[in-house]
């Protein structure tokens, strides 16, 4: 069977899981609970986005449970703060997608590549950063790479 490659290039906001764990209230629940799903822990081959997954996907009951009013949303921040592992490695919070490039096949020499000028990005991330992401604009603005294979 063949296998896929993605690799994106984005602009983003860092910052650590902790921080961001922190940061969480009632208020900014579904934000930060969007932010979480489409955040990556900055890794280079240390399979803590794995970690992460499977963290993503057990948060996944609790939230269910905290809007359908079965938990508190102190129970749920609680279930959070479990995952203490994950908490010094720095989130990468993807804003803005400048490219990315897919190769697939059963060979997987080779080396392919894309590009994009790119004038000012500060203008690039205010504007199209999320108003649900605007507490965040605090904390600094990456370029970020990753990549998805599978």
């Amino acid at each position: 069977m063949g296998k896929s490659e993605t690799a994106t290039s984005s602009i983003g906001i860092k910052i650590k899981f902790v921080e961001l764990a922190n940061l969480i209230n009632a208020d900014n629940f579904d934000s930060i609970n969007s932010i979480l799903n489409d955040a990556i822990i900055e890794d280079e081959n240390e399979h803590y986005n794995d970690n992460y997954q499977d963290m993503i996907s057990e948060m996944y009951i609790y939230e269910k449970d905290y809007k359908n009013n079965i938990i508190t949303f102190d129970k749920y921040k609680q279930e959070l703060m479990t995952y203490t592992k994950l908490f010094d490695y720095k989130l990468l919070i993807p804003v803005h997608e400048i490219l990315s490039t897919t190769r697939w096949g059963y060979d997987r020499d080779g080396v392919n590549s894309s590009s994009m000028e790119i004038k000012d990005a500060m203008k690039i991330i205010n504007k199209k950063m999320p108003n649900e992401y605007k507490f965040l604009s605090n904390y600094p603005i990456v370029f970020m790479l990753y990549q998805v294979s599978g």
